[in-house]
């Protein structure tokens, strides 16, 4: 089974909810990506900023997409 698949995102994003506001401040990027991004931080014990500039500069979605085939 596929990692992506294995997780009820919906549910963990319910789950979550409490936990962020709706209505103040920059919308957040989803459960979903922020698992991911976070997963690739540990996993290849990267820095935020490298995280970051490999997620802006599409390198991670491929990763992402191999790891999880979500898209």
């Amino acid at each position: 089974m596929v990692l992506g698949e294995s997780i009820d995102w919906k549910g963990l994003a319910d789950d979550l909810a409490d936990n962020f506001c709706a209505d103040n401040g920059r919308p957040s990027l989803g459960i979903r990506p922020m698992v991911e991004l976070h997963y690739m931080k540990c996993t290849y014990d990267l820095s935020d900023e490298v995280v970051v500039a490999e997620w802006c500069s599409g390198f991670s979605s491929m990763i992402l997409d191999m790891l999880f085939r979500f898209r």
